[in-house]
């Protein structure tokens, strides 16, 4: 369960809650189960397990699943998450005694497993601190089709939920061919099993998305329909009441609806009760079983992976990109006939760092990525492997950006505003009178380009704005805003023309800002972020929070108005001009015909000066007048 600051708590009781300032409010994100910080796997969808147990019981009524005479040999993929520089990531020595472990665990039902292929180095800052709502996504970017893809990283959380392990139940998606491992947990001996239960189909011993079940296994017993939905794994309500030393439950309170006290298996694998449990029930062994078929028949009929591992496969050649459209374009010669599939990783390092940025499927050879963010200097490296465990890596390409070329502005990355981090309302406004007014609601993946269909704002060089963002103001949030200067489609640090020092909790954020005179004439692009409990520091990439929202409206950059006289009289004094001003070095002046204006003292600026005809200028004696151009 992941909880967050609650800007507004409404109703008569204030809990306060440690050395908090500010009231706290859970906010649940994912079921209940992850509020122990012990596993982020949780039921599919009630269609979806529907489907499974029907599947499951017209499969069982053909009679026994597997000999128990036949071995299960399953293939692992290891992926090694590891800091940048390629430090910190689970050692070797641990992995293969987690894998050791697990197969004197699964050895009861004659399932084993091996490593497929060489071990996966990923070298990502960003994925070696994994957190599942952002990272879940593009690690599973490089599953292999041919084995069970198993992620290592030195953080794993979901939000701020911290997780020894996350799997997936059976899928015919390949993206869910997978499961990801805290390397804190890997050496713990149990939560690389427990993982590995979900894959084949078993619930937590407490679970209670089918009902809470009962202790009785007599009449009137719920064990096949409620809890894990299996009758031989005691009702377990899961309680911190146990003794971790003898391990014996000790909690004499918590009942069942029939009013009897729980007694449940502390050594059940599935179950919470970390410093005990070592293994499965038989029951749970058929449920496997039956899982492995069921899983096993998802992957034949739908030919998107298998658990079979590969011996080799021939390497992808004639590698090529082509930027262009605001994309790059990648194609290869395809020269195998047994791939499973294409994963295409990117990187600014030719030597290393690369990260899937798409999946292709087999016997597809092109592939067109949209995620770049291109700027002048920047060149990216590109290579292609076939989605195999024992496949090689093409050589790589290069695709640099040089000032020549055109740019595009980059989308940022998803983020949900689903759940009050939203901008319902933003406006620009110059002494009061709002020159743009837009009210929006939540966008599909938390980002909007109104640069079409709300009409672009006109802003004055060197004039003072003010604007004002609408949120609901229920959490503290971030806003930082980008103005793109010289209208090369990227937004640089230079051009943010607002960031909120202090995140804040009010429903209604203002601020203003100066348009400099360096900025480009025309139309251009202005970007307004804003994001959880944090101010934004990149326009493109969403880092840290996941909660927020991203909108982009278009701005038309127009030259100061020039100023004119409006009477003859000195440079100096106000009333000369029509601006009822004093010309300074940023403005265009013009002296109007019949007026002639004195500079008597001191020096006069101007950025240029026309003096029409009629009109005329006079300098005293040492005074200066002095030009921008």
């Amino acid at each position: 369960m992941n909880f967050r600051v609650l800007a507004l708590l409404t109703g008569s009781l204030l809990m306060y809650i440690g050395f908090c300032e500010s009231v706290m409010a859970q906010k649940v994100k994912a079921p209940t189960d992850q509020a122990i910080g012990e596993c982020g796997t949780t039921p599919p969808p009630p269609e979806k397990i529907r489907k499974i147990e029907d599947a499951i019981k017209k499969r069982k009524a053909l009679g026994p699943a597997i000999k128990e005479s036949s071995p299960l040999l399953v293939p692992i993929k290891a992926h090694i998450v590891r800091k940048s520089n390629g430090s910190a990531g689970l050692p070797v020595e641990v992995l293969i005694t987690a894998i050791d472990t697990m197969n004197k665990q699964y050895l009861p039902m004659n399932m084993q497993f091996y490593l497929c292929g060489p071990i996966h180095y990923i070298d990502d800052d960003n994925l070696s601190s994994c957190d599942v709502e952002q990272d879940d996504k593009p690690l599973s970017q490089h599953n292999v089709n041919d084995a069970v893809n198993v992620y290592f990283c030195d953080v794993l959380t979901s939000g701020t939920a911290a997780l020894n392990g996350i799997s997936a139940f059976p899928s015919d998606n390949s993206l869910d061919n997978r499961i990801i491992m805290h390397n804190r947990a890997t050496r713990n001996g149990t939560t690389l099993a427990h993982e590995m239960g979900h894959y084949w189909n078993l619930y937590h011993t407490h679970e209670t998305f089918f009902g809470a079940e009962l202790v009785t296994r007599e009449s009137g017993a719920n064990c096949t329909s409620a809890g894990d939905q299996v009758c031989d794994t005691p009702a377990d309500p899961y309680s911190s009441s146990y003794d971790f030393t003898t391990c014996k439950y000790t909690d004499t309170v918590k009942k069942d609806a029939n009013g009897e006290l729980y007694n449940p298996d502390l050594t059940n694998l599935m179950s919470y009760y970390q410093l005990c449990r070592y293994r499965f029930s038989p029951g749970q062994f058929d449920r496997m079983r039956d899982g492995y078929l069921y899983r096993k028949s998802l992957m034949d009929q739908t030919g998107n992976y298998t658990i079979a591992c590969q011996s080799d496969v021939t390497t992808p050649t004639n590698l090529t990109a082509e930027y262009l459209n605001c994309a790059v374009t990648l194609r290869w010669t395809d020269n195998a006939d047994n791939e499973g599939g294409y994963i295409i990783e990117r990187s600014t390092n030719p030597d290393g760092n690369f990260v899937a940025v798409g999946r292709m499927k087999a016997n597809v050879t092109e592939f067109t990525d949209i995620s770049i963010v291109a700027q002048p200097g920047r060149t990216y490296f590109y290579r292609v492997v076939a989605a195999n465990s024992n496949a090689i890596y093409s050589s790589p390409v290069a695709v640099p950006f040089d000032t020549q070329a055109i740019y595009c502005y980059c989308t940022p990355g998803s983020t949900d505003c689903s759940d009050s981090d939203v901008i319902t309302g933003f406006s620009i406004l110059h002494d009061a009178t709002p020159l743009l007014n837009n009210t929006s609601d939540c966008s599909p993946n938390g980002y909007i380009n109104y640069t079409s269909t709300v009409a672009p704002a006109t802003l004055t060089r060197g004039r003072d704005y003010t604007f004002s963002l609408q949120n609901p103001g229920r959490y503290r949030e971030g806003l930082a805003i980008w103005l793109d200067y010289n209208q090369n489609r990227v937004f640089e640090q230079e051009e943010i023309i607002f960031s909120l020092q202090f995140v804040s909790t009010e429903p209604i954020i203002k601020g203003s800002f100066t348009v400099p005179d360096s900025v480009k004439l025309g139309t251009t692009r202005l970007r307004v972020r804003l994001q959880y409990n944090q101010t934004p520091t990149d326009p493109c990439i969403s880092s840290g929070s996941n909660w927020g929202e991203t909108e982009d409206y278009a701005i038309t950059i127009a030259p100061r108005p020039a100023i004119s006289s409006a009477a003859s009289g000195s440079w100096n004094a106000t009333n000369t001009w029509s601006c009822n001003c004093v010309p300074t070095i940023k403005d265009h002046v013009v002296i109007e015909a019949g007026h002639t204006v004195t500079v008597d003292t001191g020096n006069a600026r101007a950025r240029s000066l026309e003096v029409k005809d009629g009109a005329s200028i006079h300098l005293g004696q040492d005074v200066q007048l002095n030009f921008q151009e």
